[in-house]
């Protein structure tokens, strides 16, 4: 009889837990391994033993103790906008595809080699990320192609650069420490040096990566070193710095918003051209549907060369291998 008034008080919890929860989906997660987890927070584990069944009560954080712990779909789905040019260590599944196409427009934008300033547009805006393993990626970005226009004149248009990217997780994310990795990027000579758009250059990035969560806010930082080629100079180059801070906030299972502050600086007094200064911040929202998720962004350049305000959207989607029976 007592292991009875066990089971009915359970299946009692499990359904006021379950009533509570209808209207919070924002920390809502699946557990393997005979897990359930609700939104307060807490994971119910269900064992058998000799006296009948029992529950065992804990708190979801004693469980992340390792990445092995965290549910899967946690450390697999696309926890940031792909428009964001951060990147974060939420890398996608072994032989999964996280892909983005969309579109971007800049005001008073200023190319690299002419200096001239328009409003340019990036059509065909791509992201392509695949996962090799557990904690490696190859990621490839670019547009297929840009236009800067002044006063409703076109004044260049050319392709866009791509580029190839391998990042690594080298550290798991532990409860008081972010996980560490890095990133090593190899922009490809895609463009017209003569129509100013583009250096037409191959440049080198190599930078270390963090990414901490702290409950539905996620927090990741790209900070390294970029060596660019020279446009117009024979036997020269800049190393800059270049960073990156960014933030995700997931609101519920649908909305989430996300932020970024990204760019490169040198420390040379005389800078090459094409290879100046540049940082922009940027700021929107994330909708997920069934199989999609819409991305709408908002950009501003923090510094003359990147313009004023700007719109960033396009379209996410994830796709996941099958898996064997």
């Amino acid at each position: 009889m007592r292991g009875r008034s066990k089971i009915k008080l359970l299946g009692l919890f499990l359904f006021i837990s379950r009533l509570a929860g209808a209207g919070e989906m924002t920390n809502k997660r699946e557990c393997h391994s005979g897990r359930v987890l609700f939104p307060a927070t807490y994971c119910i584990e269900l064992k058998k033993d000799s006296s009948g069944m029992t529950s065992h009560l804990h708190s979801i954080n004693d469980a992340r103790r390792n990445d092995s712990a965290l549910p899967e779909n946690l450390l697999n789905s696309p926890p940031i906008s792909r428009a964001l040019q951060t990147n974060s260590l939420r890398l996608p599944p072994t032989r999964g595809m996280w892909l983005h196409a969309g579109f971007e427009w800049r005001q008073n934008w200023q190319a690299p080699i002419t200096r001239a300033v328009g409003d340019l547009y990036r059509y065909g805006t791509l992201r392509f990320d695949f996962g090799l393993a557990e904690n490696v990626s190859i990621q490839i970005r670019g547009a297929i192609k840009q236009v800067l226009k002044s006063n409703s004149k076109t004044i260049a248009r050319d392709a866009g650069d791509f580029s190839v990217a391998t990042i690594a997780r080298v550290l798991p994310e532990k409860p008081h420490c972010p996980a560490f990795g890095f990133r090593v990027e190899t922009k490809l000579p895609n463009t017209n040096q003569d129509r100013g758009i583009g250096n037409n250059t191959t440049d080198v990035t190599m930078s270390i990566l963090a990414t901490k969560q702290f409950g539905c806010a996620l927090v990741f930082s790209d900070l390294g070193l970029v060596i660019m080629s020279a446009p117009r100079q024979i036997n020269d180059q800049n190393d800059a710095l270049v960073y990156g801070l960014g933030v995700s906030w997931r609101l519920n299972k649908k909305l989430q918003l996300a932020g970024e502050i990204n760019g490169f600086t040198s420390p040379r007094n005389q800078i090459p051209l094409g290879t100046e200064d540049r940082s922009a911040a940027r700021g929107g929202f994330t909708w997920k549907f069934s199989k999609l998720a819409l991305e709408i962004l908002a950009a501003k350049g923090l510094l003359k060369r990147e313009g004023d305000w700007g719109i960033t959207a396009g379209l996410t989607s994830q796709l996941r291998r099958h898996r064997s029976k």
